[in-house]
């Protein structure tokens, strides 16, 4: 019961925290900034396999495929799910740059 409580919760945030996570992709101040913390914690391993839970649109799982990683993205919200896949068709090799400003 609770996980369908969490799920229809994310569901219908999705659009807004999505939004949330595009601004993230825009600052690559940012971006290296979480690269440089998820290196710290996994350490200089090339390649690991890594499970991304609670993926929610992706950020982790692109940031780790990004660095030569191996992620796998579920989450139990099926708005994350529909969010998910623009992101990583695009923004897995080339993620926007930092806007002036």
């Amino acid at each position: 019961m609770m996980l369908k409580e969490i799920s229809k919760y994310w569901s219908s945030s999705s659009e807004s925290y999505d939004k949330v996570i595009q601004t993230q992709f825009r600052s690559t101040k940012t971006i290296d900034l979480w690269k440089q913390l998820l290196t710290k914690g996994l350490g200089n391993k090339p390649r690991q396999k890594v499970l991304d839970v609670g993926t929610g649109p992706g950020f982790f799982s692109i940031l780790l495929s990004q660095m030569g990683h191996q992620p796998t993205a579920v989450d139990a919200s099926q708005g994350m799910i529909l969010v998910l896949d623009p992101y990583s068709v695009h923004r897995t090799k080339n993620p926007p740059a930092e806007q002036p400003g």
